[in-house]
């Protein structure tokens, strides 16, 4: 009897195992979840702030966001300062809400890729409507191979989608 329900488990929850690879790199996740549309190479700080870099399959474009608990107007344009070993540097972001969490889409993606691959930390800081800023740090010690692999994972399934059209 237990051999069968031993049995009767692996056949119901083998088949979501075998789809689902998330790993991680330094402190970077990378999830390849090949039953979605999404692949994603993202970190969290202590505070539970996110920065990623999300692909969406279909398209084959792929952007940055911060996640950094807080709340924004959906839609709504801003600015953020970013600080990294190469230098600072500003870029524009577009908020978006996803559930219940407010993410922030970086615009200028090619400066926070170099940014990003070229640095062992970020700080990124955040302006608020009280004339605060909200700052927060990042390590980046992963990112390189975790981004590699999401961006090639999108690339790949977009040409393989183009061979098929």
């Amino acid at each position: 009897m237990k051999i069968r329900i031993v049995f009767f488990l692996v056949i119901i929850f083998f088949p979501f195992a075998a789809y689902a690879e998330k790993s991680k790199s330094g402190d970077w996740w990378l999830d390849l979840d090949s039953s979605a549309d999404l692949t994603e190479a993202f970190t969290a700080n202590q505070s539970g702030s996110t920065l990623g870099f999300l692909c969406i399959i279909s398209t084959g474009n792929c952007l940055y966001y911060v996640s950094p608990q807080t709340t924004c107007e959906a839609g709504h344009t801003g600015v953020i300062l970013i600080n990294s070993d190469v230098g600072a540097l500003f870029s524009t972001t577009k908020c978006m809400k996803l559930g219940t969490t407010y993410y922030s889409v970086i615009q200028e993606t090619n400066d926070v890729h170099s940014a990003i691959t070229k640095s062992n930390n970020i700080g990124i800081a955040i302006p608020m409507k009280d004339g605060q800023f909200k700052v927060v740090r990042f390590s980046l010690r992963g990112a390189n191979a975790t981004i590699g692999a999401a961006a090639e994972r999108a690339a790949n399934s977009s040409k393989k989608s183009d061979q098929l059209l």
